[in-house]
């Protein structure tokens, strides 16, 4: 007879879909950087704990070392969003407890040249020869 092989863990933890990578990938699609944080040019890190229960929600959030400027409600706000994968216990009901470090930094502008060049139309008669004048302009985009 073949018996089954036991699991190692009494209990089987609590697991992201698709790993830390992708964990990570959507907390970075889904954080926005608060306007209040931006004016003030703010940037630093928001430490959360939180709790996952038994079907995979996020049930509570507390923000153990806060930045201020609107960086900590958006942090809890996504955190809040995560959906986890639970294994099934053995007939309890259980809690999963973990921390996380939230990055804010202010978004990156770039700046883009950008030159016009007035010339003179070809198929006029000879007419008095102009200067020729150019314009630049210097336009910034913002990331995301």
């Amino acid at each position: 007879m073949k018996t089954s092989k036991k699991d190692k863990h009494f209990i089987n933890h609590a697991s992201y879909p698709g790993g830390p990578k992708a964990l990570w990938a959507f907390i970075r699609k889904n954080l926005l950087y608060p306007k209040d944080a931006q004016e003030n040019n703010i940037s630093g890190v928001v430490r959360l704990k939180y709790t996952i229960d038994g079907n995979g929600k996020i049930i509570a959030t507390k923000v153990i070392h806060s930045l201020g400027y609107g960086c900590d409600e958006e942090a809890v706000r996504v955190i809040s969003m995560l959906k986890y994968y639970v294994p099934k216990q053995r007939k309890i009901k259980v809690k999963f407890h973990k921390t996380i470090n939230i990055r804010f930094t202010p978004p990156k502008t770039k700046t883009v040249k950008v030159t016009l060049t007035k010339k003179k139309p070809e198929s006029t008669p000879k007419l008095e020869e102009k200067k020729k004048s150019s314009y630049s302009y210097s336009i910034p985009l913002k990331k995301g």
